[in-house]
């Protein structure tokens, strides 16, 4: 005897062939006493209801994924790359063992927002390529651009990626692009700067954004207050403290660089090391009804820096 839930067995799907929920799987679904619940499996499940559209993302992120492990990254690292340790031999599986992760985000990002289709990216800062060598791969038919301070970077990235250069300005605001993004990724830019270049570095995400579009950025979040302690030092102990007096009164804590810190942070003012509480994160993002929040993730990148993800989709739309 069955129950008053008759399921169907589901159809037998051909080898890659694209993955369908069949209607006649809930045809098979008799629940006469919630009708309305038939009416929502429908929508759901339905030829692109929302559970089609997230296993599409999925499977396209799958694939990107798989690209960058199938596919030639090119190998070339600057000689002036300052995120990589020229004199550490254990430092170039590290320094591309981040980049990779940083797709692994991306594509969780997208995932999340029920994305496939990416056909311009913006990556800021660019540096020199860590993680543009591994967009340009997962990516291959987006239009990227590298934007940064230093014309170098901007060039190399030029030079070496294929990517469009744009020089940025220390002022946000000033910073303009000819069109929008699709994608926006931003690691290791809001974990260096006060809080008023914080707040109008978002402001340039927001509108820097396509309809539909995703921005994925970094911060240092609760974790790094550990870190400092135990296992690597930002900042030296007495400077570092200001960072922590900030966080623990107000859930956001900055300070610039001692002198002589490096020949790049001597041209920048302000410029050093910020920690920010998840919750000061979300509070800043939620005055913005015409974004979405999509998700906080503690040390998602690197296991090292938080990784919040927003989406240009208004919070009450439809």
């Amino acid at each position: 005897m069955r129950g008053e839930w008759d399921v169907a067995r589901p159809p037998i799907v051909a080898p890659g062939a694209s993955w369908r929920v069949s209607l006649a799987l809930l045809d098979g679904l008799v629940n006469p006493v919630h009708p309305w619940l038939n009416t929502w499996l429908r929508v759901v499940f339905s030829e692109g209801g929302p559970m089609q559209l997230g296993l599409d993302a999925m499977r396209v992120a799958l694939h990107r994924l798989q690209l960058i492990q199938d596919k030639h990254v090119n190998p070339r690292i600057s000689p002036a790359d300052d995120m990589y340790d020229h004199n550490n031999p254990a430092a170039y599986e590290h320094y591309l063992t981040v980049g990779r992760d940083a797709i692994r985000v991306i594509c969780t990002a997208l995932v999340l927002c029920r994305k496939t289709e990416i056909r311009s990216i913006l990556d800021l800062p660019c540096g020199y390529g860590r993680v543009m060598r591994y967009l340009r791969v997962a990516f291959p038919d987006a239009l990227i651009t590298g934007c940064d301070l230093a014309p170098d970077k901007v060039a190399f990235c030029h030079e070496f990626f294929g990517s469009i250069g744009v020089e940025s300005k220390e002022d946000f605001p000033a910073l303009q692009f000819d069109a929008g993004f699709d994608l926006i990724w931003s690691g290791s830019l809001l974990t260096h700067l006060p809080l008023e270049s914080v707040t109008k570095a978002i402001a340039l995400f927001r509108r820097s954004l396509n309809p539909g579009g995703v921005a994925v950025f970094t911060v240092h979040g609760r974790h790094s207050l550990f870190a400092q302690h135990h296992k690597f030092k930002y900042l030296p102990a007495e400077q570092f403290e200001a960072v922590k007096r900030g966080y623990y009164a107000d859930g956001f804590g900055y300070a610039g660089y001692p002198a002589g810190h490096s020949a790049a942070t001597e041209q920048l003012p302000r410029y050093g090391i910020s920690v920010c509480a998840p919750w000061f994160v979300i509070q800043k993002l939620v005055l913005d009804d015409s974004v979405r929040v999509v998700s906080y993730c503690e040390r998602g990148w690197d296991n090292h820096q938080d990784v919040v993800v927003i989406q240009n989709v208004a919070v009450n739309a439809d």
